[in-house]
């Protein structure tokens, strides 16, 4: 695993990883004090380790580091339909509901709660609106041209949403100005959980919700890289079937 250890002017250092840090490596971290800095895109201390002892910790981290368990076909296939019995549950046409309920499954997340937590199918966007406070319209209309004829534009434009929950859930890069914790709570169906990335501060009140543990952002992340790989093949057979031609792009005006 490559990393820089670094000292920044404010008094604190940094662990700054290249690429994805095991969810072994990272617990160790936050069980030795370590906390991950959006700001810094690194986990960060206070400067009072010497980097032999920074280095030690990891590789003794790295030592523990278990294979993931993949699920098995008849795994994945129990987990859908006991997810399903739970979301039809208090329906009264259950039957009725089922395909719906189906074709809505990206993939499914047991968490270490015993939860289930349902990824949905993206959907793909043939439409984008550009809309500007008149100095930057120019650039509004640029977006709007490269929408229609790039296949690469849309490839971005689609795997955006889902890149990004990726990089939180990996603790991957900076976000500047932005609290991101990744909250659980339980959905009004029991035993199935919903997660949503902002901030706790927002939910101080509310004692249902909790940021994961390493291991369930580890498992969510999982999930999501699952997700992003399907639907990327789905984009490309698109592509390959229609082109940009049903893409739609417009931009409007607005007061600043």
């Amino acid at each position: 695993m490559v990393y820089e250890i670094v000292r920044y002017t404010d008094g604190l250092m940094g662990i700054e990883f290249r690429g994805d840090v095991p969810v072994e490596v990272r617990e160790t971290l936050k069980k030795a004090g370590w906390t991950w800095d959006w700001y810094r895109g690194a986990w960060t201390d206070l400067d009072c380790h010497e980097d032999w002892a920074v280095r030690a910790l990891i590789e003794v981290a790295m030592d523990n580091v278990k294979p993931r368990h993949k699920m098995t076909k008849e795994e994945e296939k129990a987990l859908k339909e006991e997810y399903l019995a739970l979301v039809l549950a208090d329906e009264k046409n259950p039957e009725h509901w089922r395909k719906y309920y189906e074709e809505k499954i990206g993939t499914l997340v047991r968490l270490t709660d015993g939860s289930i937590v349902e990824i949905e199918k993206p959907k793909i966007e043939t439409s984008f609106c550009y809309g500007e406070s008149g100095y930057d319209m120019e650039d509004a209309m640029r977006s709007c041209t490269r929408a229609m004829n790039s296949e690469d534009h849309f490839r971005w434009a689609n795997l955006k949403e889902l890149r990004e929950k990726i990089d939180v859930l990996a603790r991957s890069g900076k976000r500047l100005g932005t609290m991101c914790s990744v909250i659980v709570t339980p959905t009004n169906v029991e035993g199935i959980s919903a997660f949503h990335i902002g901030s706790l501060w927002d939910h101080r009140g509310n004692k249902k919700y909790e940021e994961v543990s390493e291991e369930d952002r580890e498992r969510l992340l999982e999930g999501y890289r699952r997700v992003y790989a399907a639907f990327e093949k789905r984009i490309n057979a698109y592509l390959k079937r229609y082109g940009l031609t049903k893409v739609r792009a417009w931009t409007y005006w607005r007061d600043a």
